[in-house]
């Protein structure tokens, strides 16, 4: 099986990971001294099954440091699923 980093993916993420989602914004906003995205831009857009959707690569990019082995969980279940496009 392979994967390409662009696929899209779904993930429910934990209170952890939604607080590490909006601190990846916000500290944007930091960096430049100015609102580069609103309050409304750094929440999780989650859908009605509590699913949010990246691609894989922003995931890596968003996540990857909080993930390491005894770390504490940012999705739970610890699955992620594929995006079928048609």
């Amino acid at each position: 099986m392979t994967i390409n980093l662009n696929a899209r993916i779904k993930v429910k993420l934990t209170e952890l990971g939604k607080d590490i989602y909006r601190r990846s914004f916000t500290s944007i906003n930091e960096k430049y001294r100015r609102p580069v995205f609103k309050p409304s831009e750094c929440e999780p857009k989650i859908d009605t099954d509590g699913f949010t959707e990246f691609s894989l690569w922003d995931f890596i990019h968003t996540f990857g440091e909080a993930i390491y082995l005894g770390a504490p969980n940012v999705i739970e279940p610890i699955e992620i699923e594929v995006v079928e496009r048609e």
